[in-house]
């Protein structure tokens, strides 16, 4: 399971087992495989934002 910033970008609530997201981010190798970062808006405004998209909803 991921984490991301609930301070930042809202919860997809009825995400379900096989559901398809689209996401659009910054993408980070590490020892586990990797992590996507930004894929909400920046409150700085310092890096172009990114989202997830579930069920032609995007969410920032």
């Amino acid at each position: 399971m991921g984490f991301f910033n609930s301070l930042l970008a809202p919860r997809i609530n009825n995400l379900r087992r096989g559901d398809t997201i689209e996401f659009y981010g910054i993408y980070e190798w590490n020892d586990k495989g990797g992590v996507v970062h930004w894929t909400h808006r920046d409150p700085a405004r310092r890096q172009e934002p990114g989202y997830l998209m579930h069920q032609d909803k995007k969410y920032w």
